[in-house]
């Protein structure tokens, strides 16, 4: 499972600091998120993040800041990430969103499960992820069929890649659980 309009990000830093970034692209909102430190405080100084949010085929600004328990920002990091199209393709870069509800929206990812690919389609089964605005966030490829179910614990994220496996992907992409439920079937 790879989430290629994402960076993966390691570093270690004396004191503890909490870590957060925005994504900027041209022609799009920006993206922000605080990162989880996997401490209860969010102050680390072990930092292990997967920075999603790059909008493919386009040039993004990347910028991660530092900030003490006291609120001062003591670094930030910039770097420009062209990112590559798509697995699944780019033709659904935006959705519609309804903005006739006046209610306050949380900062989280909206998921569409996905396209409903065939065990022996050749086609790229995916999850996306959009923001508040429609814009995609992120994509996971799985392997066919579609996932029917996100369920987390443990700062683990756990969803169907095909009929008969199930996954649990930590926060920073990597696959740390693989269960096979054998002649047992999803849905079908």
């Amino acid at each position: 499972m790879e989430q290629y309009n994402s960076c993966y990000m390691y570093f270690k830093t004396t004191e503890e600091l909490q870590a957060s970034y925005t994504i900027h692209c041209n022609n799009y909102a920006d993206f922000s998120q605080t990162l989880n430190s996997n401490t209860l405080s969010g102050y680390t100084t072990e930092h292990e993040y997967l920075l999603i949010g790059a909008i493919p085929n386009q040039t993004n600004t990347i910028t991660v800041t530092l900030t003490n328990k006291q609120g001062k920002v003591v670094d930030t990091l910039s770097w420009s990430y062209n990112a590559p199209s798509l697995q699944g393709g780019d033709q659904y870069l935006t959705v519609e969103c309804d903005v006739s509800n006046t209610s306050s929206l949380s900062n989280g990812l909206y998921t569409v499960l996905g396209n409903d690919v065939t065990e022996d389609s050749e086609e790229q089964a995916y999850m996306r992820l959009y923001d508040n605005y429609g814009i995609i966030r992120s994509e996971i490829p799985i392997v066919s069929y579609r996932s029917h179910r996100i369920l987390f614990e443990n700062n683990t994220m756990y969803f169907s890649i095909s009929s008969t496996k199930i996954v649990g992907m930590e926060q920073t992409g990597y696959v740390s659980k693989i269960y096979d439920t054998g002649n047992y079937k999803l849905h079908l």
